[in-house]
Order: C-alpha cells, then structure tokens, then sequence
C-alpha cells in the first residue's frame, strides 16, 4: 500500500511540476510589463488599421489578434521588440472546383496505371525476384543472392520510371488547374533587422519614396501555385549582395528605447495586379507614424 502512495505521489510531483519544466524547456519567460503591452497592442492596432479588407467574396482565413502578450522572454528588453501581424484570404469556391478536377483527373491516371498490364508485370517480376533473394540468403547462397539482387535493382529501376511518369502526370494536373489570384497575404513586421528573399526579387518603382521588391509566382511541387511577394521597407534599410543571393539589412539604433519601432516590412504575397492595388490602399502615414513615435 505505502509503495502505490509514493509512486502515487510522485507522479502528482511530476504532473505538478510538468508546466515548469515545459516553459524552461522552451526558454524561460516573465510576465510583460506594461509598457511592453502597450507596444504590441498599439503596433498590433495600427497594422489592423492599416490594410485595406480582403476582396468582395472571398473568405478570411486567418488573422492575427491584436491583443498583448502576458509573459517575455527574459532578456527581451535586451533588443528592440519584434511584433509580427499576418492576415489573410482566399476564394474558396475557385480552390474547392481545381481540387475537385484534380481529385478527378488524377483518379483517372491512377486507373489507367492500375490497368496497365506492362506495369503489372514489372511489378511482379520484382516482387518475384525479391523473394527468391530471400530464399538464397536462407540457404546462405549468396553468389546467387548478388546476382539476383543485380537483377531486382535493374527492374527496380524500371519501375521508378513508370512511377516517375505517373508523377509528372499527376503534376501536369495539379499545375493545369491551379487557379491564379485566390489567394491573399498580408504580413506587417515591426523591429525587424534583416530580411532575405525565399524568390529571386527586383525592384519595383518605390512606394511613399520606400524600396519595393518584387518576386514571381511560381509552381511549388508540394504546395502549388504561389503567388509572388511584394515587399516594401521602412526604416533605413540597405541591400546586400552575397554570393548566396540579396538580402536587406537595418542597423539597429542603439540609444532608442527597445520599445519603439525603428523599421516595419510589408509583404503583400498576391498576384501582381491585385497586390498594387492592396499595396496603393495601404495606410502608408499610418505605418510612417510608428517609427515617429
């Protein structure tokens, strides 16, 4: 009996001490301070404030909240402190109709592959192979094991170019019905130092006398169609060429106070017409403010 109660009663230890352990597992943290509150709230406002709303019957997909956090990173007032705000939309209906074509297309392609008898038989000779392999590794003949192992891989090899066309049919539809404009982002960072571009970028006509960049959409083979990325800063900001690729960088000021803004990014991830246009509806005064403050 007493041996259940201190099993018992450590495991009680343990379940009471798991949130602690979790938090240091994660990096310690302390409640926010007031002013640190009032930073994000008021950085979180004016970025809600200052997007235009999504287009006339798509839907919101995400958003985030303008609300402050109740707890840190210790040391977090060593550095400016970064506020991120993500917002975005999609046309639902048009995603919904492409991914039933492709559902029923690529059925289809997976049917035919199925009926085809030169594939089947590919198939089955490996799998014959592989377990007459088995067998002479049983019988510990393994001259005749490596030469039917030879064998299996030439066939293998056959096979992967049957399932390598079957992928790129599979592809040909995914990209053949990928709809184009459906889908909107919008991301607004404060205090952010360095940027690089995931896409090859040029610049684009400045914005409110700010530099603009602009990437191509592109067929993603997991994700699908995405779309290009237009990206403007605020702040002093220079660009920096590696031979890795471009990437925008910001001096922090060292006398300003860790709870102002001295740079905001937008990134505007649509197609190209209707980023401009996003981008022209933009509160840019607003956003001009911040780094005023």
């Amino acid at each position: 009996m007493l041996g259940k109660s201190i099993n018992y009663a450590l495991m009680l230890c343990w379940l009471l001490a798991w949130p602690a352990q979790s938090a240091l597992a994660d990096g310690e943290s302390r409640q926010a301070l007031p002013n640190e509150r009032e930073f994000y709230v008021r950085v979180l406002d004016c970025f809600a404030k200052a997007h235009p709303a999504g287009p006339e019957g798509w839907d919101l997909v995400d958003q985030t909240e303008v609300v402050a956090p109740d707890y840190m990173g210790v040391g977090a007032e060593e550095a400016p402190l970064m506020v991120a705000y993500q917002v975005s939309w999609q046309d639902t209906p048009r995603l919904e109709e492409a991914q039933a074509k492709v559902i029923s297309d690529g059925v289809e392609i997976l049917k035919k592959q199925e009926d085809d008898q030169s594939s089947k038989q590919i198939q089955e000779q490996f799998e014959k192979l592989v377990a007459e392999m088995a067998t002479a590794m049983e019988k510990g003949d393994y001259q005749r094991a490596q030469v039917l192992q030879r064998q299996a891989e030439e066939v293998s090899q056959r096979l992967d170019a049957v399932y390598a066309g079957r992928e790129q049919e599979l592809r040909g539809v995914e990209e053949a019905y990928a709809p184009h404009d459906a889908k909107l982002e919008i991301i607004l960072t404060a205090n952010s130092f360095s940027e690089s571009f995931a896409r090859p970028v040029k610049p684009i006509e400045a914005v409110e006398g700010l530099q603009a960049f602009r990437s191509e959409g592109e067929q993603d083979p997991h994700n699908g169609w995405q779309e290009g990325v237009t990206t403007i800063f605020i702040g002093d900001w220079r660009m920096i060429e590696e031979e890795g690729g471009v990437f925008m960088e910001a001096e922090p000021d060292a006398e300003a106070p860790y709870d102002a803004a001295q740079t905001v990014v937008v990134q505007v991830q649509a197609d190209a017409k209707r980023a401009a246009e996003v981008v022209a509806a933009i509160d840019w005064a607003a956003l001009k403010g911040l780094l005023a403050r």
